[in-house]
């Protein structure tokens, strides 16, 4: 697993726990505020950042771990982190969607009970439900993440076709589920004819990232989430 995918799996993972709830007065677990979550995410995942980091010297670090900044209005890839220096972190889970530490069942940030007494203080939500404009946009290259540079025949940005009708995951890995029809992109439910959250063979597809899953299998990102571009050396899209 890539450290970007461990990275957000974890938060993912804690987001589901609602023994973690949100606090900036008890930050270090097992209640945490937006920065220290992205924080304990990142050391999680290898990365060389403080623990005591907040949303003033966030920047600095990620830049410090091999992230660049993009287009603050760039399509959003999993593992981008999104920062309003002084003010809020999230972290995107897909194109759609965020997870982060957002506030405790009082509506504040202190003096709230240890977990997630809503559901809501650490989890996942669509990107538009937050309504804030970040200042910075962050990407990790995998580039920088492998002894041996993964280059693959898929380019983000490229337009490819389905060679056969594809199932979408939230992921890119089997282990991640299959999305419904309801869950595709306005554009990928015209595509699913069968209403089965597959995309029909013959559908055009944006690639928005590219990433390998543990048996070596190429995944790509798209508007409506997570297709298998290639497996055992069959491409599925071209």
């Amino acid at each position: 697993m890539s450290k970007i995918e461990t990275y957000v799996q974890y938060l993912e993972d804690i987001a589901a726990d609602d023994s973690h709830g949100y606090s900036q007065d008890k930050r270090y677990s097992p209640d945490y505020d937006c920065s220290s979550f992205v924080a304990a995410g990142l050391i999680y995942a290898g990365f060389n950042v403080s623990k005591f980091s907040t949303t003033r010297n966030l920047k600095e670090q990620l830049l410090k771990n091999g992230w660049k900044i993009i287009d603050v209005n760039a399509p959003r890839v999993r593992g981008d982190i999104l920062l309003k220096e002084s003010v809020h972190v999230v972290t995107c889970t897909d194109s759609e969607n965020i997870v982060h530490a957002s506030i405790n069942e009082k509506g504040g940030i202190t003096g709230g009970q240890t977990g997630d007494q809503t559901g809501k203080e650490i989890c996942v939500m669509p990107y538009n439900n937050l309504g804030m404009v970040f200042d910075y946009h962050f990407r990790y290259s995998e580039m920088t993440d492998n002894k041996t540079p993964f280059v693959s025949a898929f380019i983000v940005g490229n337009v490819y076709t389905l060679v056969y009708n594809l199932c979408v995951r939230t992921g890119p890995a089997k282990t991640y589920r299959l999305k419904n029809h309801d869950e595709l992109s306005a554009d990928g439910q015209k595509h699913d004819t069968d209403k089965n959250g597959c995309l029909d063979a013959g559908t055009d597809v944006t690639v928005l990232a590219v990433t390998l899953d543990a048996d070596g299998n190429i995944w790509v990102q798209i508007p409506s989430g997570w297709i298998c571009a290639e497996e055992n050396g069959e491409k599925y899209i071209l």
